[in-house]
């Protein structure tokens, strides 16, 4: 519990301050959906965002039904979904898009090898 609420917290204060601008603020587009090419191939390719996949990730991890297959598919298709979103935090380099997969299968992995030694440690009653 303490983890989730530590957890939480840091979740809190680095999602509030990212970047929700979005095309119509910054770049006078009504689209919502339009391809946007990454303009590098390995900018900031570990950033605030990779913290927030690892952790996100960890805690989804405590959802005993969802597989790492789950979190490899939905990972992939987010990272699609990024190029067409109309969202400033979507703009980022091809590297930090496999990065972004890279954090979410560690973190998923980190959650369930604590959860499982978790569950190692209780006592038995005899």
């Amino acid at each position: 519990m303490r983890f989730l609420l530590l957890f939480a917290t840091i979740y809190s204060i680095i999602v509030f301050n990212s970047d929700w601008g979005t095309d119509s603020q910054q770049h006078d587009s009504q689209k919502i959906l339009n391809y946007h090419h990454p303009s590098s191939l390995t900018k900031d390719s570990i950033n605030h965002y990779s913290a927030i996949h690892f952790f996100q990730y960890a805690v989804i991890s405590l959802v005993r039904v969802v597989k790492i297959w789950h979190i490899v598919i939905f990972s992939f298709i987010w990272e699609i979904f990024e190029l067409f979103t109309h969202f400033e935090w979507g703009r980022e380099s091809w590297l930090n898009k496999v990065m972004d997969i890279a954090f979410n299968i560690l973190g998923f992995q980190f959650g369930r090898i604590m959860l499982s030694n978790r569950s190692n440690k209780k006592p038995s009653t005899q």
